[in-house]
C-alpha cells in the first residue's frame, strides 16, 4: 500500500510540475524524484531498519504536500502573466554574436579567477594534512582514521570556507559549458579541484552540490542560447554526452572517496540481496544505505521525543555559529546525534532539522516556504534572465536536494557558495547591462546598474 502511494505521489507530482511550469525539470519534479526514489529504495527493505511509524508517514508526505502547494501559490499569482522577460529589466539573453563574444569572455575570466583562488586554496589544505600525516600517500591510505579525525575533531590549520568557491565556479562552468557547446579546460578544472577537496575531506557531500549547480547553469541560463539554433540529433547527443562526461567527473570522485575511506559494507540487519553488493563498485551497500537510512533515523528521531534545540540552531546555524565566535551562548554542533535504525546513522532528512528547530508546526510551514521561494525565483529567472536570479534558485535546488539527507542552510560551505555567486553574478549582470546601454540596444533604464 504504502509502495503504490509512493508513486501515486512520485509521478503525480511530476507530472503537475511539467503541466504547471511546461518543462520537465524543475523544484517541484526533483522533489519527488529525489524523495520518490529514496522512499521506494527503503521500502524494499534490502536492510532490515525499523518499521516507521504511521505518525511519520503521515508527517513525511504532508511535508511533500506542503511543498508542491508552496510552489503551486505562486503559480496561481503568476499564472495570467506571460513568461516573458520584463522589457524594463536589462536582459541578458544571447541576441547578437559581438553579445555572445562579451558574456563568454566575462565568464571565462571570472572561472579562471575562481579556479587560481580555489587550487591555491586546495594545495594550502593539502600541504597541511601531508604535514600532519608525514606523506601523500599517508593520507589516502589512512582514508578512514582522517574521516573519522574530521568528524570528531576537525581538520585544524585550513582556510575555512574560501574552498567552497569552488561551488560558485561550478555553477559557472555549467553556464559556460552550455553556451560554448563543448566541455574546455577551464570549466573541467573546477570539478578536478572540488574532487581533490572532498578526496582531502573524505566527504562527499560537496560532490552532490556541485552536480545539482552544474546541471542548474548548465541547463537553465543556457537554454535560451541553445533554442536560437537549429537543433538536430547530433547537437543533443553532444549535448547529453558534455552533461554525461561532467557527472562521470563526479561519481568517480565519490567513487574514489568511498572505496579510500574504506567504507564498511556490512551492515546489521543487511539482507542476503544487499550482501552480494559487498564487493562491487558505485552500487555497494553503502551507497543504498546512504540513500535510505535517513528516514529510519527521522522515525528514531520522533520515537525520541526529539532534542534539547534552541530555536533556528539547524537551519540557521552558519548565523549563530558565527555569534558563537562573539561571544554568544549559541554553539551549534558541527553533525548531529546518531540514532539505531537499527545502522547507526545522525542525518535524518530536513524534516528533522525542521521539528527540531521549530516543533511540529515546522515540518508543514518550512517546506511550504521552500516552495513558495522556489517557485518565485523560478519565473524571476525565466523573466530577467538574470545570474542573481540564477544564482539564488541554483542554491534552493541544492537544498531541495538535499534535504534528503539535511537541511542544507546548516552547511556554511554551500552559505559562502550562494554569497560568491550573488557577488560574480552581480558583476556579470552589471556589466552586460552596462554594455547594452553603451551600444544602444534600448532605451530603458537598467535596474542591475
Amino acid at each position: 500500500m504504502i509502495i503504490i502511494l509512493i508513486i501515486i505521489a512520485t509521478v503525480g507530482s511530476i507530472i503537475l510540475s511539467r503541466t504547471i511550469f511546461g518543462v520537465w525539470f524543475t523544484h517541484v519534479s526533483l522533489y519527488a524524484a529525489t524523495w520518490g526514489v529514496s522512499l521506494l529504495l527503503f521500502e524494499l527493505n534490502l536492510i532490515n531498519y525499523y518499521k516507521i511509524e504511521i505518525e511519520t508517514w503521515i508527517i513525511i508526505f504532508c511535508g511533500w504536500c506542503a511543498f508542491i502547494l508552496g510552489a503551486i501559490t505562486v503559480y496561481f499569482a503568476y499564472k495570467n502573466i506571460p513568461l516573458q522577460k520584463n522589457n524594463l529589466s536589462c536582459s541578458i539573453s544571447i541576441e547578437k554574436s559581438d553579445k555572445i563574444t562579451d558574456e563568454l569572455r566575462l565568464l571565462k575570466k571570472i572561472l579562471w579567477i575562481l579556479n587560481v583562488i580555489t587550487f591555491l586554496t586546495t594545495i594550502y589544505q593539502w600541504n597541511v594534512l601531508i604535514n600532519k600525516f608525514g606523506s601523500l600517500s599517508n593520507v589516502i591510505i589512512y582514508g578512514n582514521f582522517l574521516y573519522s579525525y574530521r568528524v570528531s575533531e576537525g581538520l585544524p590549520g585550513g582556510i575555512p570556507y574560501v574552498s567552497s568557491l569552488a561551488l560558485t565556479s561550478i555553477l559557472l562552468a555549467g553556464v559556460y559549458t552550455s553556451k560554448v557547446g563543448r566541455l574546455k579546460i577551464v570549466a573541467v578544472i573546477p570539478f578536478v579541484i572540488i574532487i581533490i577537496l572532498e578526496i582531502a575531506s573524505m566527504g562527499r557531500a560537496k560532490l552532490i552540490m556541485a552536480g545539482v549547480l552544474f546541471f542548474s547553469g548548465f541547463y537553465f541560463m543556457g537554454k535560451e542560447h541553445r533554442q536560437k539554433y537549429r537543433k538536430s540529433i547530433s547537437n543533443i547527443f553532444k549535448k547529453i554526452a558534455i552533461f554525461i562526461v561532467a557527472i562521470a567527473f563526479l561519481i568517480i570522485g565519490a567513487e574514489f572517496v568511498r572505496s579510500t575511506r574504506g567504507v564498511n559494507e556490512k551492515f546489521h540487519g543487511a539482507s542476503q540481496t544487499l550482501e552480494k553488493l559487498g564487493g562491487m563498485s558505485f552500487i555497494t551497500p553503502s551507497i543504498y544505505l546512504y540513500l535510505t537510512v535517513h528516514h529510519g533515523v527521522f522515525n528514531q528521531y520522533l520515537k525520541h521525543d526529539g532534542e534539547n534545540n534552541f530555536w533556528g540552531s539547524n537551519t540557521f546555524a552558519p548565523l549563530f555559529r558565527i555569534m558563537a565566535k562573539l561571544g554568544f551562548n549559541t554553539h551549534v554542533e558541527t553533525y548531529q546525534i546518531k540514532y539505531p535504525t537499527p545502522v547507526s546513522a545522525n542525518t535524518g532528512t530536513y524534516l528533522r532539522e525542521f521539528h527540531a528547530d521549530f516543533g511540529l508546526i515546522g515540518v508543514f510551514i518550512c517546506p511550504y516556504l521552500l516552495g513558495i521561494f522556489s517557485s518565485f525565483f523560478w519565473y524571476r529567472m525565466k523573466r530577467s534572465g538574470r545570474y542573481t536570479d540564477m544564482a539564488v534558485f541554483s542554491y534552493l535546488l541544492v537544498v531541495i536536494a538535499m534535504s534528503l539527507f539535511y537541511i542544507a542552510t546548516r552547511s556554511g560551505d554551500l552559505l559562502v557558495c550562494l554569497i560568491g555567486s550573488l557577488g560574480f553574478g552581480y558583476l556579470i549582470d552589471r556589466k552586460l547591462c552596462h554594455e547594452k546601454m553603451t551600444k544602444n540596444l534600448h532605451k530603458s533604464p537598467c535596474p542591475v546598474c
